[in-house]
């Protein structure tokens, strides 16, 4: 009795703190606490609590919890990682990937320790339609840190709307007869090598060498006229 009195006052009050009290019982409880918690907090709906609440299951990943949020739909505002991991385990994968920002979030979560949040998180990364989240998947792609991001890209068919980054993304994973199609005259990959940092260079360097592709002399010269011999040092 004095137990589902607390539970009932719990879910009551609505606060983030009270959803707190309710999520580790059930997380923890003995059998009764856990039923008794778990229906109290089914009662939440407080936004601010329901983020508390997918703040615990994120760092402690307790099943009951999970089971809470999952029936309930619940997906946290914030923060990032929250909201991301949450929308997975609530099954509402139509509330990412809207823009750019959730992107490494969800190259993250394709990790995670949870079976179904990794599948989710891919599922929803090879989904990715035409849009600023795209191109965020795809220049990580392009920036070689994210080995997963390349993996996920080509898998999709993903590439950038932007024709200068699309010649690029053709021309380091080797899809020659798109990357000559686009651009004919090397003025695309050009203009990406002399904007691109010392690492993309690099890469650029490296693509092209292990396929024997002679224009890349050109591009790094500067053209035809070798515009950019006096700024070459030896290496």
């Amino acid at each position: 009795w004095s137990r589902r009195r607390a539970a009932e006052a719990l879910a009551r009050e609505g606060t983030p703190e009270a959803a707190l009290a309710l999520a580790r019982a059930v997380a923890a409880g003995d059998a009764e606490a856990r039923a008794l918690a778990a229906g109290a907090l089914r009662r939440i709906q407080v936004p601010a609590a329901i983020d508390r609440v997918c703040q615990f299951w994120a760092d402690s990943r307790s099943p009951e919890v999970a089971a809470v949020i999952r029936d309930l739909a619940w997906v946290a505002a914030g923060p990032p990682r929250v909201r991301v991991l949450s929308a997975l385990a609530a099954g509402r994968p139509d509330l990412l990937a809207a823009g750019p920002d959730d992107v490494e979030r969800l190259l993250e979560a394709c990790g995670d320790r949870d079976p179904a949040v990794a599948a989710g998180a891919l599922v929803v990364l090879r989904s990715l339609g035409p849009g600023e989240a795209r191109d965020r998947l795809c220049d990580l792609a392009i920036g070689g840190s994210h080995p997963l991001a390349l993996e996920i890209a080509l898998d999709g068919g993903h590439e950038p709307r932007d024709p200068v980054r699309r010649a690029l993304f053709y021309f380091l994973t080797e899809q020659w007869d798109r990357y000559e199609a686009l651009d004919l005259d090397r003025a695309f990959l050009r203009g990406a090598y002399l904007a691109g940092d010392e690492r993309l260079r690099a890469r650029i360097g490296a693509a092209a060498r292990r396929a024997g592709r002679g224009e890349w002399i050109e591009v790094v010269s500067g053209g035809r006229r070798g515009l950019r011999l006096g700024e070459m040092t030896d290496a």
